[in-house]
């Protein structure tokens, strides 16, 4: 059988439905990933919609709106540890999170392993992410998902690719 789709967003990509999308094409676009946030084909860890809250515009309003599906995993703390073990750079240590929250990304990651590795249903897991950039103090969240064999894909390109949005309509 087919594996299915599934697609794990982070904070960035999220936000991107604000700072991406020009208006005149918004109301399309986001009735498109209402249809598929509804099929179950978005997952995000709760951890996404903690960093989204701190900011009530159309990017939380979107993710808040979609949490029962969204988030359905709930919170994966062991498996998030053990990318940390893997990737302790993913996170700057140098950063102190604001209100003890947690920051998102070994979450995205242990998300889309525990999805991937699944044992009842085969997924074919690619994580939506603006995090292409590794330093010298932190690891991108892209090259850490790569180091468990995750793709990732931006969310431009993922609507592109995904024939919701060409990239240029409305712009």
């Amino acid at each position: 059988t087919a594996a299915l789709r599934i697609w794990v967003i982070d904070t960035v990509s999220v936000n991107q439905i604000k700072r991406l999308l020009p208006g005149k094409v918004r109301s399309r676009v986001l009735a498109e990933l209402d249809r598929r946030a509804r099929l179950g084909d978005f997952v995000y860890p709760p951890e996404v919609l903690d960093e989204l809250e701190r900011v009530d515009d159309i990017s939380f309003r979107w993710a808040k709106k979609h949490e029962a599906n969204g988030t359905r995993y709930g919170h994966l703390p062991d498996e998030a540890k053990a990318v940390l073990a893997r990737v302790p750079d993913l996170i700057d240590p140098e950063k102190i999170s604001v209100d003890g929250i947690d920051d998102a990304d070994p979450h995205v990651i242990a998300l889309a392993v525990y999805i991937k590795n699944e044992p009842e249903e085969r997924h074919e897991i690619t994580i939506i992410t603006e995090d292409f950039n590794s330093t010298h103090k932190k690891r991108g969240l892209a090259d850490a998902a790569g180091l468990f064999g995750i793709p990732c894909i931006r969310f431009r390109s993922f609507l592109m690719d995904e024939k919701i949005w060409d990239g240029k309509e409305g712009t």
